[in-house]
């Protein structure tokens, strides 16, 4: 039987090197190539993700519902959009230091508890669904129901059709290829 602080001592240090730092851990994660379907996904606890995904922290330790639901706002599909281009296929090929860079949320410092419960809750019937292509997405009802809460929250709900039109033709342009 082998003393397991002391077989600790007796591993070379370069057996580690393949271990990732906790100091990086993802709450939310997203596909660097994103195909028709575009979200960003909520881990179920924080983890190491590879270099296949982008990583996204909680680093303010705010209400970790309301930054999903921030994140997979029209506003955020967007910017997640925007940020990318096109590759082979019609993959979105996304950068995880033009994310860091250039990626936006709506501001979540400025809402009320109760603007935050309203986000969660129209948020919540979105996250049972089945995720879809993004065309299909954006016309269910429970999904411009909460896309339109959250403008109207922000005191921007006037820019809907532009912000959707602009983001449907970004992806269409991209996925046609």
């Amino acid at each position: 039987k082998i003393d397991t602080k002391l077989w600790i001592y007796l591993i070379p240090a370069s057996y580690f090197t393949y271990c990732m730092s906790d100091r990086y851990l993802a709450d939310f994660v997203t596909s660097i190539n994103c195909d028709k379907r575009l979200f960003i996904a909520k881990m179920t606890e924080p983890a190491n993700v590879d270099q296949r995904l982008i990583r996204f922290s909680n680093t303010n330790h705010l209400d970790i519902d309301v930054i999903h639901a921030l994140l997979n706002s029209i506003v955020s599909l967007f910017f997640l959009e925007a940020n990318g281009f096109g590759r082979g296929l019609g993959a979105l090929d996304l950068s995880s230091s033009r994310i860091h860079d250039c990626f936006k949320i709506l501001n979540p410092l400025s809402l009320t508890t109760e603007q935050q419960t309203i986000i969660k809750e129209k948020f919540e019937p979105l996250t049972n669904e089945q995720i879809i292509d993004l065309h299909s997405e954006l016309e269910k009802d429970i999904r411009i129901e909460f896309d339109r809460a959250i403008l109207n929250i922000y005191g921007i709900e006037h820019l809907y059709e532009n912000i959707k039109n602009s983001l449907l033709f970004l992806y269409d342009m991209r996925t046609k290829v």
